[in-house]
C-alpha cells in the first residue's frame, strides 16, 4: 500500500501543470474536502481538456484517496454512487433517441457508459493504477457488509477488472528461492492454507522436489494475484505434516511419480469474484508434464472446510449414513446415550491421543464426509464445500478421505482434521468439468 501511494505522488508531481500543492484532505472527508473532491472528479468526467491534463487530475484524486480514512471512504463512494453512477433516468432517454438511429450501436455504449466507470479507466493509465483499482475494490467490498448499497459500484469496478485480468493478460512464472526478495516476503504473507512460519519453512516448500507457480499481470509485476505450491513425491501423500516437514529426505524428482497440490492462495482481496485459480491448476499440469514426464498421479491435499459445521447443523443425517454397528461402536466409547451426541461430544473434544476411540471414529468420519462431499449440494446442484466446488468444476474427482491429515486447531475445528486428495486424472478432466458444471454430476474414484 505504500509503495502504491508513494508511486502516485511521484506520478502526481511529475505530470502536473501547475506548482500548487496537493490538497491534504481532511482524514474522515469533511464539507470542504468533499466539495473540492468533487471539481476534481467533475473536471475527470466532464472536461474536454487533453487527456495529460485529466490524468493529471485523476492522480490527484487517487493520491487524496489515500489519506482517506475508513469513514471518509464510504463518503467517497456515496459521492460516486449518488453523483457519478449509472442513471436509469438518463438511460431511457439514451436508449430512445437511439431508437431513432440504430445504426449507430457503439454511440450507444459510450452513452450509457456511466461517469464514475469513466473515472476508474483514468486511473488505469496511472503508475500502479492498476494495483490502486484492485485495492479499492477491496475498500468497496469492505464497505459493502455494512451497506449493501456500494453493491452496484464494486460490481461496475469487478466488471471493468474482470475485463483487464482476462486469462490473455496474466502469465505463469515459477517463484523459486532465487525470486527476489521483495516477492518471496509477499509468499509468506499472503499464504492462506497453511501458513509459513519462518524463511526456514518457506525455503523448504521451494527445495528442489517443490514448485511454486503464480499468476501475474502485467500492470502488477510484483504482485502474484494466485499461486500455487506442489511437492513431488513417490505414491499420492494423505498428511499434510508429511508434506510440510523440513526433516524429511529430498524426492529426487526425476524419479517422483506424483505431483501433490497443497495450498492455493488468492492474494488479492480486490479481484473476489475473479477466478484464475482453475486455469491456475491446468496449466501448472502441463508444465509439470513438460518438465518430469515421469509424473503419472497429479492430485491435492485439500482441506474440507464445511464438514463440521455441516454436521453440527444436520446431526440426523448419521442414522442416514451410518450402519447399525457402526453407530453402536460409536456409543460404546463414550458416555453417550445417542450417536449424535457421541459424535458431537468427540468432533468437540480432544481426542486425538486415544487410540481407541480413534479407530472407532475413522470409518464413520470418512463415510459422514464422504456423503457431505458428493451428496450434499447447494440451491444451484452444486457442491456444498466450496472447496470441493473449486477443484469439481476444474474437473477433478473425489478421491481417498484421510482421517487426522491435519491435526492443527484450524483442521480439527473445520473437519476434525481430516483432508481430502482431489485427483486430476488427465483422460477425465475435461468431461468430469463438463458434467459437474451442466449437470451437477460429482466423480468419485
Amino acid at each position: 500500500m505504500k509503495n502504491t501511494i508513494n508511486q502516485l505522488r511521484n506520478f502526481w508531481q511529475k505530470i502536473s501543470f501547475s506548482n500548487e500543492k496537493n490538497t491534504a484532505f481532511n482524514p474522515d472527508l469533511d464539507e470542504e474536502s468533499l466539495a473540492q473532491l468533487k471539481v476534481d472528479i467533475d473536471y475527470c468526467v466532464h472536461s474536454m481538456a487533453g487527456e495529460m491534463s485529466l490524468r493529471a487530475h485523476a492522480c490527484k484524486i487517487a493520491s487524496d484517496y489515500q489519506s482517506l480514512s475508513e469513514v471518509g471512504r464510504e463518503k467517497f463512494f456515496m459521492l460516486l454512487l449518488n453523483h457519478y453512477h449509472f442513471d436509469q433516468e438518463n438511460a431511457d432517454t439514451i436508449i430512445s433517441n437511439w431508437k431513432n438511429n440504430e445504426d449507430d450501436v457503439w454511440c450507444l455504449r459510450a452513452a450509457l457508459e456511466s461517469q464514475s466507470l469513466k473515472l476508474f479507466k483514468l486511473f488505469n493509465g496511472l503508475n500502479e493504477g492498476v494495483k490502486f483499482l484492485v485495492d479499492m475494490r477491496a475498500d468497496m467490498l469492505s464497505a459493502q457488509k455494512n451497506n449493501i448499497a456500494f453493491k452496484p459500484l464494486q460490481n461496475e469496478l469487478k466488471y471493468l477488472l474482470k475485463e483487464w485480468f482476462d486469462l490473455g493478460f496474466l502469465e505463469l512464472k515459477e517463484v523459486n528461492w532465487n525470486s527476489p526478495a521483495l516477492l518471496l516476503e509477499k509468499l509468506i504473507k499472503y499464504e492462506a492454507v497453511h501458513a509459513i512460519r519462518d524463511w526456514s519453512d518457506l525455503k523448504n516448500r521451494l527445495d528442489s522436489d517443490r514448485y511454486c507457480y503464480a499468476f501475474f499481470h502485467p500492470q502488477m509485476e510484483n504482485e502474484p494475484l494466485i499461486f500455487i505450491e506442489v511437492a513431488l513425491t513417490n505414491g499420492v501423500v494423505g498428511n499434510i505434516a508429511q508434506l510440510l516437514d523440513e526433516n524429511a529426505p529430498t524426492v529426487d524428482p526425476m524419479s517422483a511419480d506424483s505431483a501433490m497440490f497443497y495450498s492455493i492462495s488468492n492474494t488479492q482481496s480486490g479481484l473476489a469474484g475473479i477466478s484464475f485459480g482453475n486455469y491456475l491448476i491446468k496449466s501448472v499440469v502441463k508444465e509439470l508434464q513438460k518438465n518430469h514426464p515421469n509424473l503419472t498421479n497429479f492430485a491435492t491435499l485439500s482441506p474440507i472446510p464445511g464438514f463440521n459445521h455441516w454436521l453440527g447443523q444436520n446431526i440426523s443425517t448419521v442414522d442416514e449414513v451410518l450402519s447399525k454397528d457402526e453407530k453402536d461402536a460409536l456409543i460404546s466409547v463414550s458416555q453417550s446415550v445417542t450417536v449424535e451426541s457421541t459424535l458431537k461430544t468427540l468432533l468437540y473434544s480432544s481426542w486425538l491421543e486415544n487410540e481407541s476411540v480413534k479407530a472407532v471414529l475413522d470409518k464413520p468420519l470418512r463415510k459422514l464426509a464422504l456423503h457431505y462431499l458428493s451428496k450434499e449440494k447447494s440451491g444451484n446442484n452444486k457442491a456444498k464445500d466450496p472447496v470441493a466446488h473449486f477443484h469439481l468444476s476444474n474437473g477433478a474427482s473425489i478421491g481417498k478421505i484421510h482421517v487426522l491429515a491435519n491435526t492443527s486447531s484450524r483442521g480439527m475445528k473445520e473437519s476434525s482434521g481430516m483432508m481430502l486428495n482431489y485427483l486430476y486424472m488427465l483422460d477425465k478432466i475435461e468431461n468430469n468439468g463438463i458434467q459437474y458444471v451442466e449437470n451437477g454430476i460429482i466423480s468419485t474414484d
